[in-house]
């Protein structure tokens, strides 16, 4: 359970951090299509955490509010500003067009979550315990999902109504 949740506060601060700072400072913005599209498989890979294998206590968790915020909060802070200098340098240093830095930041950020989930699954280095391979599986599944998305512009103008009306589909048969 700490692992998801430093996952889940961690990625929301990255996310909230990136997208506000990108639109106020820099008027762009992600089309909202791919900010749900991209919130929704990270949820589906934060599902087979549940099956994942971990070390397991010997003693119940003591539940430590104060210190799993704060290290969400520089993770997130940090995987943020990482993201901001990755958004910076494609932008302004090899001028990539806004279509294109669109897709290379959705991936990116797609990328960056499925990673946090596997450095904050153990306390310990991750080669000490390999994930599930349900995890590991739904982790490949979503980076290839990612990938495909960014590369082929699937969500693009002309794909918006047809990903618009799948992804409504995959949330009413998930609910």
């Amino acid at each position: 359970m700490r692992s998801y949740t430093l996952y889940r506060i961690t990625a929301t601060i990255q996310f909230v951090l990136f997208f506000f700072i990108t639109i106020l400072a820099f008027d762009w913005a992600v089309d909202p299509i791919l900010v749900l599209v991209l919130t929704f498989m990270n949820d589906a890979t934060t599902i087979a955490l549940s099956v994942d294998r971990t070390l397991i206590s010997m003693q119940p968790d003591k539940w430590q509010i104060g210190q799993i915020s704060l290290l969400a909060v520089c993770m997130g802070g940090l995987l943020a500003g990482e993201a901001l200098a990755f958004f910076l340098v494609a932008r302004y240093a090899f001028d990539v067009p806004d279509g294109e830095l669109e897709g290379i930041m959705y991936l990116h950020l797609s990328m960056a979550a499925n990673f946090i989930i596997l450095s904050t699954r153990l306390p310990a280095p991750m080669y000490k315990q390999a994930p599930s391979w349900q995890l590991a599986i739904a982790i490949i599944l979503a980076q290839i999902g990612a990938f495909t998305i960014a590369k082929t512009g699937a969500l693009s103008d002309s794909m918006y109504v047809v990903a618009s009306s799948l992804l409504l589909r995959c949330i009413c048969c998930f609910t």
